[in-house]
């Protein structure tokens, strides 16, 4: 079993493993600081100095426990990514012309000494890897460790000189990229050095456009492809600046082929190319030379970040951008069949050619290439020689075996390449861009290509298959659809490794996930295919590879869930799926009638097992069995996602796969692994509460009411009947579901930041976006459940209750507290995610209590006009707010008649009781009256009111104010927690988090909570009140007819049918905003009821979402 670090550790462990960390850390930092303090400093001999490849970023190092490859009597060498005593060499002359403390020249001959090891120099073996038996680097000599010194001469790279260079200048040896500033193109090709020779390039020299942002320049590429070197024609190695008009050659990185201007064979012009140096004849090379010219003439030579031409100085022409010629790519067909004709790249791409006369348009930026970047494409491109030895090998040495030491080393070099993509978190995208641009992963694909899973060396074979597929399963890290559309076009080969033990299954896997291009080519005969495998097997990556194509972004996929349904869960299911039953049932009679069995197909018929065998939270999660019930469980969700009735159906009714009963007891028991619980908890979501007519409320407030339907308490009857909803919706598993999250929510008021937490702290996320469905659907109308959901929320919510790890001491406690919890790592995103789904729940329970509020207020100007009988038809003045006609256009008038709506509505206000309503007008009879002496004036005289000539007025509304507020107001506005924090003091809290969700949802809270009060009275002002049977038809048919299908289409990837349906319904949304029979006329009215019920939102969210 796989452990993380700090895992399993006892408190004082934990405490060491902090402390020797801090100290790494110091170490790393001073060892820094010496290195930058000794930087520039001449080398003497009998210095003590490290050998770092440049290529690896590691350190030589001799080994203390591996001979020599070579020669068995000498020590092996090898790299290290840290330093030791074991790196550290003493430089020494090999001959006696120079002797300790002259100073190293170039040219010189030098020994290294092992300052650790006496006696032991690096040293150079006599034979090659080929006369020892070696195919791998078979041309190669072996550095080792020797009694017996080897000389090396002293070459130079780069050598500076301060007083003649400036960091600016370009130099010989310098990696830049080359953008066409006027059509805003990188200079590119695409290609490797690590394919055959005839193959080296892919594709030829182009120009890769790179759109500016809104006038502003993007940041500079990261892709290798845009990368090239500068040579001086004469000195390459000089690492001297470059003159502007010297001759020099530009070279390709990742193809090692030079820019050249060669004639075209074809029609006898010019054209751009890559091609090697003939490194015997200068002559030949003519082509490959070129000379860059500033565009403004000055004299402070060739910098980067300037502006240049670049002459061909063999043809006397000058590269040019061939504006608007697009550039075809001649490695994609885009009518090749199935995947093969799935485009991974859609920037614009054009040729670049010569002219002879210079252009002003045609300059290029000479952009340098950050240092960390050429690290990281040296470190890719050095693990090319090793994979192209062992194809070499295994495609050219007949009946050679693989050995196990072959085999780990190519293994160990894959495995690094898995590390170097899976830990560059937040720059991941950069690194797997290089496997691409390296064309790494078709290198791979040879490699795979060989496997025989006959072969005598099969099991060594199979090692290093399944590093390949280690490398492209973290290739595939993240969100990016590029990589993922990449490696799709080898999703058939993919496919005959399946049931090789290469694992193919999670490669396959993970290309589909979430990328709707691939999932859509995926057909019925793929679906069969796959069921057939897991018939052949039982191997639960089969339910993972079925569940990516039901599921895609979120969307459910109905004709991909319908087809399985059909293929897998009708035809398939009982031979197939473990059976689970809870006790003292029909066929658990003796059991515990709080636990789960399970019944495994394989099994004899009646043998039953509790869940606990395999799923509790002490067993190892890698066990097949867990494995398999979490695949089918998490198979059953995506099935069900959607609403899909058939999958419904057919899994709780037509073969009783699970009730209810089952999934709430499955999630609510605590001896069960919190992954197998979090899987139930999603289970009743989409077979119990996402389902039906239940239409979500909450998160989508309509400000259009129908008058005559107002009364006073708008939710008395769904808060008296625990399973009906707000909306009128029914649920009788409510209640059960209610008390349950109650009691789960009270027991864990804080959180755990550790590793082995996470799944636990993913389960109590869960729970609370059941929670948060349950009150977007309206069914949490009872103030008195809500009210007790606020206390273990809030506490939840409040970082200072949370923990490092289960049993952390106090000391440790206010140290993470203090900073930790903050850190974006990976142990506390688990911790961010479900305090989000916890403010997520409270921006509903706002929503709510605005809702009620508002509504109270609509109730109160009703009885204010004298209209308390909701059955009575209302004829409501002129002057009443918001239903005054469109057309006047007395804006004085229009005026005091909102002036009049705020005003009422402030006066009216709400109260629970109407003798206390009655009392404020100075009547207590209980009967309903007409409206005061003074109302009856303000309404006669609303066209001339003067707002705040009525001071009386004013301090009554204040009053009623405070009444209105504090009957709806919730624990976290009247008290703290039990720590003595406020509200919005955790929420400031919140918002130090160093992360954008937690920040963003804080923020939004905080926002809400102070100004609830102000954004009542404007949404007050945009409320509409409708009186006609007109309007009111339109409000209905909105709200019962079309926006609930409108938004359950939104959330699912629609067929040919549901798009007609959906185009049926915009249709009609449409003719509601203009006037009957005259399209060009506006219908003010049903505009306003479209706005007010957010059809508009919900058109624009449709339109803007998020491919699948």
């Amino acid at each position: 079993k796989k452990k993380f670090p700090g895992d399993a550790l006892t408190v004082d462990e934990r405490m060491q493993l902090l402390t020797a960390q801090k100290n790494v850390e110091v170490e790393l930092k001073s060892n820094q600081l010496e290195q930058e303090s000794r930087n520039g400093t001449l080398v003497l001999y009998g210095s003590v100095v490290q050998l770092l490849h440049m290529y690896s970023k590691k350190y030589i190092s001799i080994s203390t426990t591996q001979i020599s490859k070579t020669e068995n009597h000498n020590m092996q060498m090898r790299l290290i990514s840290h330093d030791s005593e074991h790196c550290l060499f003493k430089v020494l002359p090999r001959y006696k012309v120079r002797s300790v403390g002259d100073e190293v020249h170039m040219e010189d001959q030098v020994t290294f000494a092992s300052e650790e090891t006496e006696g032991q120099y690096i040293h150079t073996s006599s034979k090659t890897y080929y006369q020892v038996g070696i195919a791998l680097h078979a041309q190669c000599h072996e550095i080792n460790a020797a009694a017996s010194e080897s000389g090396y001469t002293v070459k130079p790279h780069y050598l500076p000189a301060a007083d003649e260079q400036r960091e600016s200048d370009l130099k010989a040896g310098s990696i830049i990229r080359l953008f066409h500033r006027e059509i805003e193109c990188y200079l590119v090709a695409e290609g490797s050095f690590a394919n055959d020779k005839e193959k080296v390039v892919v594709e030829k020299v182009h120009l890769r456009k790179r759109k500016s942002d809104h006038g502003r320049l993007k940041a500079p590429s990261t892709s290798a492809i845009t990368y090239w070197q500068i040579e001086k024609d004469a000195e390459p190695l000089s690492g001297q600046t470059v003159s502007w008009g010297e001759r020099c050659r530009i070279k390709h990185l990742p193809t090692r082929l030079y820019l050249a201007v060669v004639k075209n064979e074809t029609d006898g012009g010019f054209q751009v190319i890559l091609k090697e140096r003939d490194l015997f004849s200068q002559k030949a090379n003519s082509d490959i030379a070129f000379r860059f010219f500033p565009v403004i003439e000055d004299n402070t030579g060739m910098e980067f970040a300037t502006y240049a031409r670049i002459n061909h100085p063999h043809t006397k022409t000058w590269l040019a951008a061939r504006k608007g010629v697009e550039y075809s790519r001649q490695a994609f067909d885009p009518n090749a069949p199935g995947l093969a004709s799935l485009q991974w790249d859609s920037a614009e791409l054009f040729q670049i050619g010569i002219q002879e006369q210079m252009s002003y348009d045609d300059a290029f930026i000479i952009e340098e290439v950050d240092e960390a970047l050429i690290m990281k494409f040296n470190y890719v491109a050095g693990m090319v020689p090793i994979l192209k030895a062992y194809i070499q090998e295994i495609e050219t040495t007949t009946n050679k075996v693989i050995n196990i030491r072959k085999a780990n080393l190519v293994e160990k070099a894959l495995n690094e390449l898995s590390d170097f993509m899976r830990y560059a978190h937040p720059r991941m995208k950069d690194h797997q861009k290089l496997l691409r641009n390296l064309m790494i992963l078709e290198t791979i694909m040879r490699i795979l290509q060989n496997f025989d899973p006959k072969a005598q060396d099969a099991n060594n074979q199979r090692i290093v298959g399944k590093a390949c597929y280690r490398v492209m399963e973290v290739y595939l890290f993240g969100e990016s659809r590029k990589n993922e559309i990449y490696l799709a076009r080898f999703i058939p080969f993919f496919e005959t490794h399946v049931g090789l033990d290469l694992n193919a299954e999670e490669m396959l896997t993970e290309i589909v996930r979430d990328n709707s291009l691939i999932v859509s080519k995926y057909g019925e005969d793929q679906i069969d295919n796959i069921v057939k495998q897991l018939l052949k097997g039982r191997d639960s990556r089969f339910f993972d590879q079925l569940g990516v194509l039901c599921v895609c972004n979120d969307l459910p996929l109905p004709e991909k869930q319908n087809k399985i349904i059909e293929t897998l869960v009708k035809k398939h299911g009982k031979e197939l799926f473990y059976l689970t039953e809870i006790g003292r049932s029909d066929q658990v009679p003796n059991g515990d009638r709080n636990t789960i069995y399970f019944h495994d197909p394989n099994d004899p018929p009646g043998k039953w097992h509790p869940l606990h065998d395999i799923a509790a939270k002490d067993k190892p999660k890698d066990s097949k069995h867990y494995q398999y019930l979490v695949a089918q469980l998490d198979l059953f969700g995506k099935l069900c996602k959607g609403n899909n009735v058939k999958a419904v159906e057919t899994i709780d009714k037509d073969f009783n796969y699970l009730t209810f009963e089952e999934a709430l007891i499955g999630a609510r028991d605590d001896k069960l692994h919190p992954a197998v619980r979090s899987k139930y908890v999603e289970l009743i979501v989409v077979l119990y509460v996402d389902i039906g007519d239940n239409r979500p409320m909450l998160d989508n407030l309509s400000l259009s009411f129908v008058y005559s339907k107002v009364v006073e308490d708008p939710y008395e009857l769904a808060a008296a009947n625990p399973n009906k909803s707000l909306t009128g919706s029914v649920n009788l598993h409510f209640p059960a579901l209610r008390d349950w999250i109650k009691t789960h929510v009270e027991k864990h008021q804080s959180v755990t930041g550790s590793r082995s937490m996470i799944d636990s702290n993913n389960f109590n996320t869960e729970v609370l976006d059941l929670l948060y469905l349950l009150v977007k659907y309206g069914y949490y109308a009872d103030l008195t459940d809500i009210n007790a959901l606020m206390p273990p929320l809030i506490s939840l919510l409040n970082g200072m209750n949370d923990k490092p790890f289960p049993k952390a001491s106090d000391e440790q406690s206010v140290q993470f507290r203090k900073e930790g919890r903050y850190e974006d790592t990976h142990e506390n995103r688990a911790i961010f995610n479900l305090k989000v789904k916890a403010m997520r729940v409270m921006d509903l329970f706002f929503n709510f209590r605005f809702y009620l509020r508002l509504q109270h207020f609509i109730y109160d100007y009703k009885l204010l006009k004298g209209d308390v009988d909701p059955t009575q038809k209302v004829q409501v003045e002129e002057a009443q707010p918001e239903t005054y006609d469109d057309n006047d256009d007395d804006e004085t008038t229009i005026k005091h008649r909102r002036g009049l709506s705020r005003l009422t509505h402030q006066v009216a206000g709400v109260g629970r009781q109407m003798t206390h309503r009655l009392a404020i007008f100075g009547l207590g009879d209980g009967q309903r009256p007409p409206p005061p002496q003074e109302l009856q004036e303000l309404q006669k005289n609303s066209r001339n009111l003067k707002i705040h000539s009525n001071e009386w007025l004013m301090d009554l509304a204040a009053e009623r104010l405070k009444t209105v507020f504090s009957y709806s107001a919730y624990y976290f506005e009247n008290t703290t927690d039990a720590r003595g924090i406020s509200f919005p003091a955790i929420m400031i809290d919140l918002s130090k988090y160093h992360n954008d969700e937690v920040l963003h949802e804080a923020l939004h809270l905080l926002n809400r909570f102070y100004s609830a009060e102000e954004t009542l009275f404007e949404k007050g002002i945009q409320t509409q009140l409708l009186i006609t049977e007109s309007s009111e038809k339109v409000f209905n048919e909105l709200s019962f007819t079309h926006l609930p299908v409108l938004r359950h289409l939104a959330e699912v990837n629609v067929n040919e049918v549901q798009c007609q349906q959906l185009l049926n319904i915009l249709e009609t949304l449409t003719t509601m905003c203009h006037l009957e029979g005259d399209p060009d006329e506006p219908h003010a009215q049903n505009q306003k009821i479209l706005y007010n019920t957010g059809v508009f939102t919900d058109v624009l969210n449709l339109v803007f979402r998020d491919k699948p």
